[in-house]
């Protein structure tokens, strides 16, 4: 069974008790800075404090290791690092608290949905690290790089504002490229290594746990074209809704599988072996 951060709690853990303490770097209420994050914080409790001069969101923040040293490098930029797991926002807003940041939020949000967060124009950077790749057909739209989802972001993205993709899973990296092409984004840039190519920026926790494992860090940056946004209904698909149907003919040319596909790949593996097995025997 896969644990989850809410089963790694320890015993007599209090998460409102800490959310309290770690307050002034949590929002309970997100959505009512719709179209005001510019100006979140810093402008309400400080005199005389100009608005940020950028919104970035981090959209599946983990722990905010990341988030929390890019708020440390660039003080007039605003990150908003968001997750769906209550122990993760607790734990980067802590974070962001103990390094005494002013211009790190994490919402407190079950299901985010960014047109509830923000307005159109809004974001100058929307960052997505290590999405949870769903690799089967059926949860094909929980991906966050589904188009459907890519298409509703494009009117929360200022001018220039760059969407950003670091992933492990070469199935997903290429998934999202078909995806991001259906939503007429125009990728800028992709990298086998990523790290190689922004040695500068900051690794999420989890990145440096599968880079421990021998992962690759793959990644892109994509900007929406000047084209307006196909509506949904009249797109036709044309990429593979199972990231499976990525992977090579021979599976033993692959020198690493995505986390998340490890068990389904080494079944295929053996399913070919047994195959093999019987033509040799027939």
């Amino acid at each position: 069974m896969t644990r989850t951060a809410r089963s790694r709690k320890h015993k007599g853990f209090d998460l409102e008790k800490r959310l309290a303490a770690a307050a002034t770097a949590v929002e309970r209420d997100p959505a009512r800075w719709r179209g005001r994050w510019h100006t979140w914080h810093a402008a309400e409790t400080t005199a005389g404090a100009r608005p940020w001069r950028r919104v970035v969101v981090d959209l599946g923040c983990g722990k905010g290791a990341a988030t929390v040293a890019l708020a440390a490098a660039y003080p007039d930029t605003l990150f908003v690092g968001i997750d769906a797991e209550p122990v993760c926002t607790l734990q980067s807003a802590e974070k962001a608290v103990a390094a005494h940041l002013s211009n790190a939020v994490f919402p407190l949000c079950a299901d985010p949905q960014l047109p509830d967060l923000f307005a159109p124009g809004e974001i100058d950077r929307l960052a997505m690290n290590f999405p949870t790749p769903h690799p089967k057909k059926k949860h094909a739209p929980l991906r966050l790089t589904h188009v459907d989802r890519l298409i509703a972001y494009r009117p929360l993205l200022a001018p220039g504002a760059v969407l950003a993709l670091k992933t492990d899973s070469d199935p997903f990296l290429q998934f999202s490229l078909e995806e991001l092409a259906l939503a007429r984004y125009r990728v800028v840039q992709t990298a086998r290594d990523w790290r190689a190519a922004h040695p500068d920026e900051p690794a999420t926790e989890y990145e440096e746990k599968l880079v421990a494992k021998g992962a690759p860090v793959l990644g892109l940056l994509a900007l929406p074209t000047t084209e307006p946004a196909p509506h949904p209904e009249d797109i036709v698909q044309t990429a593979h809704l199972s990231l499976y149907d990525y992977l090579p003919a021979n599976l033993d040319e692959l020198a690493y599988v995505a986390h998340g596909m490890e068990g389904a790949v080494e079944n295929m593996r053996n399913h070919a072996r047994h195959l093999a097995e019987k033509r040799t025997r027939a």
